[in-house]
């Protein structure tokens, strides 16, 4: 079933917005720009969970105007 989710959420993708995410904190660091974590937290996590709901509703409306069932 996790499994399943992972590919519906198509976690690849994911890993792919984390990937950016980190190359732009591995940048301030070299630099030794200051970080306000809280903030960088609050953006990470409206990040993640944007790129998730999107490719949800994208997958499920795909799923429903091809006459697909859901995968779930």
């Amino acid at each position: 079933m996790i499994l399943n989710f992972f590919n519906y959420i198509e976690i690849k993708t994911k890993i792919t917005s984390v990937f950016a995410f980190m190359l732009s904190l591995s940048y301030l660091f070299a630099f030794e720009v200051a970080i306000n974590w809280k903030l960088t937290w609050i953006f990470f996590a409206g990040m993640f969970f944007f790129d998730l709901a999107t490719t949800s509703i994208n997958n499920y409306i795909d799923t429903k105007n091809n006459d697909q069932a859901l995968k779930i």
